[in-house]
């Protein structure tokens, strides 16, 4: 599929991605050699929704890659906005760099998401 080709020519010249820490430094814009990063906008996208799943699969709250496992961290509305906007943002990236590739058209439901606010994520 179209849409793995940057990580398939990174997996032909020995770069694959093996871990989260190999993705983040192969899509951050602060890295001068990199032959994928993204705009520092579609990354901080990238890492806040990498760490609002991690907060939801696991009750966490990450702040610059710190962990406090001192309480549960629950999700709310806010957290399901937060995620949305960051996964719109990368959505829109995608079908920018691979016209080819379409996603089905989806719809959420959520108090704190206002209509028309997203580009590629249509709200119910």
């Amino acid at each position: 599929m179209a849409l793995f080709d940057d990580h398939i020519i990174q997996a032909k010249k020995n770069l694959a991605f093996r871990r989260h820490n190999d993705v983040n430094h192969a899509l951050n814009p602060e890295v001068a050699l990199s032959t994928t990063k993204w705009s520092p906008e579609e990354f901080k996208s990238y890492i806040k929704l990498f760490q609002l799943s991690r907060r939801a699969r696991y009750l966490v709250s990450e702040s610059e890659g710190v962990i406090d496992q001192g309480r549960a961290f629950l999700t709310y509305d806010k957290h399901l906005a937060r995620a949305v906007r960051h996964l719109d943002v990368l959505l829109v990236l995608f079908c920018r760099r691979y016209p080819e590739v379409t996603f089905k058209k989806i719809s959420i439901k959520c108090i704190e998401l206002k209509k028309n606010e997203l580009k590629a994520i249509f709200i119910a």
